[in-house]
């Protein structure tokens, strides 16, 4: 039978491939973990490993090891969990990975209704690019993402949260402050504050202006919402943002809000979360406060 602390060593050499590396993560020295190893191999009567000196490489087997290996430990941990909850309830923790412009404009109001329910739930939010969520989800680094665009990842289970829309948005020395519509033709050749390229939601403005054949002058890019803001603020250029994200600047005037003729440029914000998973209490009572709260964000 496998000796599970010889499991879990093997896991971490497989993924470190390198024994002095392992031998220093797991604390033991780096000849005990050799020998750990080999007598894996001999329980086992199969080579896992091709070594190289201090480096080695998996073999077939050894990478068939290493998969059913991560299903187990997955299946440990969900099993805990599970015990966790029968005995203490909702406890424990929950880690959410998003954008700044989606937490700190959806987030607050939900993490208030929530907290104030279970506050013995550690909750932790992470934020980073929606490219970066995904893999935090993948990974297992995080428990939830949410995210405005579909992965389209058939590991990852995937429900339509918040539909979500932008408005262009100008400072008070702009021409265009205090209008409250305009054609999109009227910002073309116009300096733009953007979000930086290759993410979702500058991928979504750009079609959507390329559909009415309109080019913008972005000279500055940035990846966070506050800081595109005070640009547009102190009229560095225009933006097109969240609605949401906009509203305090624009009630008291330090923004002007314009909606543009031709339609609203709009996405949806998807709440993500992996679908092999044990969920916890904790992860069940969030899930279901956002439920709760879709319908007045």
């Amino acid at each position: 039978m496998i000796d599970l602390t010889q499991l879990k060593n093997f896991m971490i050499l497989a993924r470190q491939l390198n024994f002095s590396n392992a031998a220093k993560t797991i604390g033991i020295s780096q000849p005990a973990l050799s020998m750990q190893m080999k007598n894996l191999e001999l329980e086992l009567k199969i080579q896992l490993f091709d070594r190289k000196d201090k480096h080695v490489v998996l073999t077939s087997p050894g990478m068939a090891l290493y998969s059913h290996g991560q299903e187990l430990f997955q299946k440990i941990e969900d099993m805990t969990h599970f015990m966790n909850d029968i005995r203490e309830g909702t406890h424990g923790s929950i880690v959410i990975g998003t954008t700044d412009s989606i937490g700190i404009y959806i987030l607050d109001k939900i993490l208030t209704s929530y907290v104030s329910k279970y506050p013995n739930v550690k909750t932790i939010i992470k934020y980073t690019r929606s490219d970066s969520v995904i893999e935090l989800l993948k990974n297992d680094n995080i428990d939830i993402g949410i995210v405005a665009y579909n992965p389209n990842d058939p590991s990852i289970e995937m429900m339509q949260f918040l539909h979500n829309e932008f408005c262009l948005v100008c400072g008070k020395q702009n021409a265009l402050y205090g209008k409250t519509n305009i054609s999109m033709q009227e910002i073309s050749g116009k300096t733009f504050i953007g979000f930086e390229k290759d993410t979702p939601t500058r991928k979504l403005i750009e079609r959507e202006l390329k559909k009415h054949h309109v080019t913008v002058q972005t000279t500055i890019e940035s990846d966070n919402t506050e800081t595109i803001k005070k640009m547009v603020e102190i009229n560095l250029g225009m933006a097109i943002l969240p609605e949401r994200s906009v509203r305090e600047e624009v009630s008291q005037g330090r923004l002007g809000k314009i909606a543009f003729i031709e339609n609203t440029i709009s996405n949806d914000i998807f709440i993500l979360h992996k679908s092999n998973r044990y969920h916890t209490r904790a992860f069940q009572e969030f899930m279901k406060t956002l439920h709760e709260m879709s319908s007045v964000l």
